[in-house]
C-alpha cells in the first residue's frame, strides 16, 4: 500500500471516529476521541474516551470490506467496561460488535430500569 492510500484510510477511520462521538454527545454522552482526550486510552486500543464515566471502551473501524471484530474485542481492555467495535463497511451498513454475554447484561439492565 503506497503512502497516499494509508494517509487517505487514516483519514477515513479517523473520520469515523469523529462520526460516532457526535452521535454520542448528539444523544447527551460526554466524550472526545482518544486521540484528542487520552494517549492511555488511545494506546489501550480504545478510541473513544467517556468523559462522564459511561461504562463502554469503543473502537471504531472503517473497512472496504467486512473484517473479523474478533481479535479487535479481545485486545481491548479486560476490564469492567463493555467492549464494543463499531465497525462501518464502506457501501454497506455500520455495525455494533460485542461480546454475547455483554449484550444479554445490558439487555438485562435495560429490562430491570424498565427501558424495555
Amino acid at each position: 500500500m503506497d503512502s497516499k492510500t494509508a494517509k487517505n484510510n487514516r483519514n477515513k477511520g479517523h473520520s469515523w471516529e469523529r462520526e460516532c462521538v457526535k452521535y454520542l454527545r448528539d444523544i447527551g454522552i460526554k466524550c472526545e476521541t482518544s486521540r484528542y482526550a487520552s494517549k492511555k486510552t488511545d494506546d489501550a486500543k480504545v478510541d473513544i474516551f467517556m468523559e462522564d464515566g459511561t461504562p463502554f471502551n469503543i473502537q471504531c473501524k472503517c473497512h472496504n470490506t467486512f473484517k473479523n471484530p474478533i481479535p479487535i474485542l479481545w485486545d481491548m481492555p479486560q476490564d469492567e467496561n463493555y467492549n464494543v467495535v463499531m465497525m462501518k463497511v464502506k457501501n454497506k451498513r455500520a455495525y455494533a460488535i460485542l461480546d454475547y454475554e455483554d449484550w444479554f447484561e445490558i439487555m438485562e439492565l435495560l429490562h430491570i430500569n424498565e427501558c424495555i
